[in-house]
């Protein structure tokens, strides 16, 4: 069960406030849409880990600088949609749920790419086809728009992390380097409650006959939280954590209930959460959209029909943390 949001406790108490239960949270709201073939054929067992081969890839020269936000020491791979190798009745995988937008695409991320021979690897390999496996990251970094770059295209869909890129005779497959790296920090309370506070009053779903449209705010990239486990269970590829959220580690105030956390076999944190553990986890937030797509009947046709899929979201966990959060009077740049 949720924890009651806050703007529900608000009117409660005050009178004359209906508005505020239909309110924007802060960040930019925008609608998109994802194929229902492709989601149908892509999450296994409804889990967000898979591939997508792209026959026409840019990467960026140099991985980003490590700090916080989106300097994550990873290395960017973009792809256009008409680089992506998948079948006619899957394409597009996604897209603006209003307009064509010839610069769309998706990101693939190699994790913390400073390490290890990942780039090096990948740059030997420049015009084959390559397959990029990890996990599917749905998410509104501001992306949609802006400049765009071989190796960023505008897009809310990403296999990130990507530890694993197949391609004819080889692979690269480093599922350790999902991490948390010396000195790097993510945001902490001040930008991961306004996620969670009304979380179902924004992620909302509605679906014609080929696609699943995701209403999606603009918000950061990676959070630390400080978190209680109070459930584990094996998946295929991981494990799925059941999270309790908090205000501090000191654990006096509760956020946000029931919160799903994914973890990666043969990443950092492992299989090292056990049920009752508090400590601080660092990630991102992502929308699972195989459960967004179950959870929304055939009568939500239309945006006035949305429903709330809260259950979508997800947490991807790189790892455990005992530092300070990346302090919100200070840019991230």
């Amino acid at each position: 069960m949720r924890l009651m949001n806050r703007a529900v406790i608000r009117c409660v108490l005050l009178v004359g406030c209906i508005a505020a239960l239909t309110a924007a949270p802060e960040g930019e709201l925008v609608w998109f849409k994802f194929n229902k073939a492709f989601i149908n054929a892509h999450y296994d067992n409804g889990e967000g880990f898979g591939r997508i081969s792209a026959t026409t890839w840019g990467a960026a020269k140099d991985p980003h600088s490590s700090k916080c936000g989106g300097n994550d020491a990873e290395l960017h791979v973009g792809a256009l949609e008409s680089g992506m190798q998948v079948p006619n009745v899957q394409s597009p995988v996604s897209a603006k749920a209003n307009g064509m937008d010839a610069s769309w695409g998706a990101v693939f991320e190699l994790p913390d790419a400073k390490s290890g021979n990942g780039p090096s690897t990948l740059a030997s390999h420049v015009g084959q086809t390559v397959g990029f496996e990890g996990f599917f990251r749905v998410w509104n970094e501001g992306h949609w728009k802006g400049a765009v770059h071989p190796s960023n295209p505008h897009h809310v869909l990403e296999v990130h992390p990507a530890w694993r890129f197949t391609f004819q005779g080889g692979s690269f497959d480093e599922p350790s380097l999902i991490r948390v790296m010396s000195g790097y920090r993510g945001y902490g309370l001040s930008k991961y409650e306004p996620v969670l506070d009304n979380v179902g009053d924004w992620l909302k779903a509605y679906q014609d006959n080929d696609f699943l449209y995701v209403q999606l705010r603009d918000s950061s990239n990676f959070f630390q939280i400080p978190v209680e486990v109070t459930q584990s269970d094996p998946i295929v590829g991981g494990t799925v954590v059941w999270l309790d959220v908090y205000s501090s580690n000191q654990y006096k105030r509760l956020v946000y209930e029931g919160l799903r956390g994914i973890v990666a076999d043969g990443s950092d944190v492992g299989a090292s959460l056990d049920v009752g553990d508090r400590l601080t986890l660092l990630g991102f937030f992502s929308v699972n959209l195989k459960t967004a797509l179950d959870g929304i009947p055939p009568s939500a046709n239309a945006p006035g029909l949305a429903h709330s899929v809260e259950d979508a979201l997800e947490f991807f966990v790189f790892g455990k943390t005992t530092r300070t959060p990346w302090p919100k009077s200070q840019k991230c740049e």
